[in-house]
């Protein structure tokens, strides 16, 4: 089996980061523009705060789904798994991480 060196891993989670922030960010831009300005032209021009918004607006929708691959594929780099079951193949990892992921409920409503 081959192990991974450190940086040949944090080059390619950095490139997966790089590549889904600028899907999401060509995404969310061509929805903004089609839906909310419904522009004519394909290339509007949009003010520096909404180019901001829709960058932030991308970059966390690049992390939501970047974050929860790296932690998973970490975790099978380190050792062996630490909690109940030892599952550590990809599915395994996901629902662990799932399983004891707790959002806060109260003062939403």
């Amino acid at each position: 089996m081959h192990k991974v060196a450190p940086f040949e891993f944090w080059e390619a989670n950095y490139g997966s980061t790089e590549f889904a922030y600028f899907y999401w960010y060509s995404l969310v831009r061509s929805v903004y523009i089609a839906r909310v300005i419904r522009a004519k032209s394909a290339t509007p021009v949009l003010s520096t705060a909404t180019e901001l918004v829709l960058g932030a607006l991308s970059a966390a929708l690049a992390q939501l789904f970047t974050t929860p691959v790296g932690v998973i594929a970490t975790r099978q780099q380190v050792g062996p798994a630490q909690h109940e079951g030892g599952d550590d193949s990809f599915i395994g990892l996901i629902t662990v991480s799932y399983t004891h992921l707790t959002l806060p409920t109260s003062d939403l409503v």
